[in-house]
């Protein structure tokens, strides 16, 4: 099971890393489309690189579920599922709505791991 959270981790962070760094046209659309602030996508982009450095630094750390993977999985499930209302807000399609729900639960499982519910 360990293996399978590092892994996890490590989709987690690579993947929004990747999506703020080389996708930033989608994430300008997306957030004009929600009406979301400039400065609100600033403070969002900022704060889920933190938190993917985090989910990282957890990897690094040899600490399994340690206090920067618990940081990291809980701040990513909370964008995730503020990805998800706003989604759902603007009444988007299931395409649209499904990589944030998979990140959420890839958030979700590390923390039930981290609190040895699974």
């Amino acid at each position: 099971m360990e293996n399978i959270i590092d892994l996890l981790q490590l989709i987690v962070a690579l993947s929004v890393l990747y999506i703020w760094a080389f996708r930033f046209k989608t994430i300008n659309q997306e957030f004009e489309q929600f009406g979301y602030s400039e400065q609100f996508k600033a403070i969002t982009g900022v704060s889920k690189v933190i938190l993917a450095t985090f989910l990282i630094s957890g990897l690094i750390s040899g600490v399994l579920c340690g206090p920067f993977t618990v940081i990291g999985a809980l701040g990513m499930a909370a964008f995730m599922a503020g990805a998800q209302y706003a989604h759902m807000s603007v009444k988007n399609p299931w395409s649209k709505r499904l990589p944030s729900l998979i990140f959420l639960l890839m958030c979700l499982t590390i923390l039930a791991q981290a609190y040895g519910v699974i």
